[in-house]
């Protein structure tokens, strides 16, 4: 049976550098049209709901503002992470 050989990434992975912040910013996303429906932070939803549609101090709203953080923290931090990797000249 042949042996699998074992790469190691060098640097941060773009993917789960996405997945993360992705789930860190679609959480925050939520939390805030949550504490909108309770009077905190109403202005900073209604401003975000400009640039996200749909986003508003609702459940619908909080639903459609976790997936649109999601994705849109993915793609910030995946962009990021792997410029990083290759602009990295120190591998």
């Amino acid at each position: 049976m042949a042996k699998k050989e074992i790469v190691k990434a060098k640097g941060p992975l773009p993917v789960r550098a996405g997945v993360a912040f992705g789930i860190l910013w679609g959480a925050v996303m939520a939390l805030m049209a949550l504490f909108a429906m309770i009077g905190y932070g109403a202005e900073w939803v209604s401003d975000w709901g400009m640039l996200y549609i749909g986003y508003s101090a609702s459940v619908v709203g909080t639903v459609l503002g976790a997936v649109y953080g999601f994705f849109d923290g993915f793609i910030g931090a995946f962009i990021v992470v792997w410029l990083y990797n290759k602009l990295n000249i120190n591998k």
